[in-house]
């Protein structure tokens, strides 16, 4: 901060008085830019009235439990999405970060010692379908959120097709999203 304003200062007592407005303008319409939209181009979480409805609902659930949201990595323009909306449904959230294998926000009570490493592609691998219902159950996931505005339709198509193979029975739908009860909790 001390340089910038040191920076600034000898910037305006180089150029003409008559610009000195238009120079503060526009470090302040840069400032505010980059505080709005973090790096532009990126996706940026908000909270009010543009939140996703199944934040909402979330945030609504006074218990406590895990949630698995799929696609369960996302593009890096949408980096952090899923970790800066659980600072407002206060949900455990069982994904992986940057993705990386599964590298848990996890509840403290839950011991994963005993489940070896899988890759985030396999946590709903119908070819390991105990192992997985396992480690779902064993981090207190209540429900597999579904982002349809993430998805292409083959993708989607695939996950509703392995949520039928796991038992998980619809549990609210909305314009963009759809959740699943896992059935465990």
């Amino acid at each position: 901060a001390l340089a910038s304003s040191l920076g600034i200062s000898i910037i305006l007592s180089k150029i003409d008085k008559n610009y000195h407005l238009v120079f503060i303008v526009f470090i302040f319409y840069i400032l505010f830019n980059e505080i709005d939209l973090g790096l532009i181009g990126y996706i940026t979480p908000r909270y009010g009235e543009d939140m996703k409805n199944v934040y909402k609902f979330l945030k609504n659930e006074t218990n406590y439990y895990s949630i698995l949201e799929y696609p369960l990595t996302l593009p890096s323009s949408c980096s952090g999405y899923y970790q800066f909306y659980v600072t407002y449904h206060e949900k455990y959230l069982l994904n992986p970060v940057n993705n990386a294998w599964f590298a848990f926000l996890e509840p403290i009570y839950f011991d994963n010692s005993s489940i070896k490493a899988i890759p985030p592609e396999e946590i709903l691998d119908t070819n390991r379908l105990e192992e997985a219902r396992e480690l779902l159950r064993r981090g207190n996931v209540k429900y597999v959120i579904i982002h349809k505005d993430f998805l292409d339709s083959n993708k989607l198509n695939d996950l509703l097709e392995t949520v039928r193979i796991f038992n998980f029975s619809l549990y609210k739908e909305f314009e963009d999203a759809i959740i699943f009860s896992t059935n465990f909790s």
